[in-house]
């Protein structure tokens, strides 16, 4: 897997094309697969080598020497333990080995290919099913186990088969004017200039249609939720992977709206803060689609198996923490995931959660972030 920053313009004669890809004439990331094909029966001690690239060979000469070492390198790689690939004083990447009896591995068979240090997915995998050092007694659960989730956009405001107008607020117009209009208020677009926060408002308001039934129009609007998790998340310029609102609406194209069932005051600003933290980061980018490098894509049917903290695990008292760090934290303005290192409040959501919520040592959390906001996925621009 290459996860090559770089881009390559557009020249007469050649389309232009992320240096992720492997293709002449593509765009999108890209994994090369070599495998060899056995008569029958499940291969027994036979290891899968994942190879992750930081940058794509430019030359033939350099794309030689690189397979010449990973050849080498094959052989001798222990079962996951993680090797820098080296030629002269120039990295190209790492490279992991796992047995191929043990695919696919939790968290989809190409987990290890996620980022270039894989032991981040190593943790991710650890954390997900609770055996990571010094976070076994963290709860983590499928989404959909506790939650249910709103609906598909087009189900919203397809032409033919939606059950609503969507009319979008203009930029041009005042908060009073629109305040004013009639309508169903509903969170439509993610904007990373105007999505700064962990608190966010409508921007939009639904239209019920004359043709549409309803009772199929209040059974939709009954999956109106406080919490909204970002569809499709650009990690570089976006700063919120989940978002609240003050009052249940509907979330649809680039949200999704959560419902926890059985909810206890304090479950969506918990589930808020996890997501919003290095650990929901973490096990978002595990778990969600990448077609390009610096995106991360959960669409419902991911969403629903998607791995976060099991609110329904928590205390009362857990959660009246949680409820009262989001108060304090939800319109402080965060900075883009890139600089996930840097950003204080980023910093003080990890810290807050681990201490005062989840109450492990929050030396764990900085560790990790330290690692993850190396990784070229957070700092690429696609």
């Amino acid at each position: 897997m290459s996860h090559d920053l770089r881009n390559r313009s557009a020249k007469k004669g050649l389309p232009g094309r992320r240096l992720v890809s492997f293709s002449e004439s593509t765009r999108i990331a890209e994994v090369l697969i070599v495998a060899t094909r056995r008569r029958s029966g499940r291969p027994k001690g036979i290891c899968a080598c994942f190879v992750n690239l930081l940058r794509n060979p430019d030359e033939p000469i350099e794309a030689l020497g690189l397979t010449r070492k990973l050849l080498a390198l094959r052989d001798g790689l222990a079962s996951l333990e993680p090797a820098g690939i080296d030629i002269g004083e120039t990295t190209w990447g790492n490279a992991v080995s796992v047995p191929q009896e043990d695919l696919p591995w939790d968290g989809g068979p190409w987990s290890l290919a996620t980022f270039v240090q894989p032991g981040l997915a190593l943790i991710a995998k650890s954390i997900a099913s609770g055996k990571h050092d010094g976070l076994r007694a963290l709860p983590v659960a499928a989404l959909g186990s506790f939650a249910d989730l709103g609906p598909y956009h087009m189900q919203v405001k397809n032409p033919k088969y939606g059950l609503f107008t969507v009319r979008e607020r203009p930029a041009s117009t005042a908060t009073a004017e629109w305040s004013l209009r009639a309508g169903i208020p509903a969170l439509w677009h993610h904007k990373a200039a105007r999505n700064t926060c962990l608190a966010a408002s409508a921007d939009a308001l639904l239209e019920r249609r004359a043709d549409s039934s309803r009772a199929d129009q209040d059974q939709m609007l009954a999956k109106s939720g406080c919490l909204h998790l970002a569809a499709d998340l650009g990690m570089a310029p976006q700063r919120v992977a989940a978002v609240m609102t003050d009052s249940p609406m509907l979330g649809f194209s680039s949200w999704i709206s959560v419902v926890i069932r059985n909810s206890r005051a304090g479950k969506n600003e918990a589930l808020c803060l996890w997501l919003n933290s290095t650990f929901g980061l973490l096990l978002r980018v595990m778990h969600g689609n990448r077609p390009y490098l610096g995106r991360s894509r959960v669409p419902h049917e991911l969403a629903r198996t998607m791995p976060v903290l099991d609110v329904d695990r928590l205390s009362n008292g857990q959660l009246t923490t949680a409820a009262a760090v989001y108060a304090e934290l939800k319109h402080h303005a965060l900075q883009g995931f890139s600089a996930l290192a840097v950003d204080p409040v980023r910093r003080e959501i990890n810290e807050r959660l681990c201490r005062e919520v989840l109450r492990i040592n929050p030396e764990m959390v900085a560790d990790i972030t330290r690692r993850l906001a190396l990784e070229p996925t957070l700092h690429a621009r696609h």
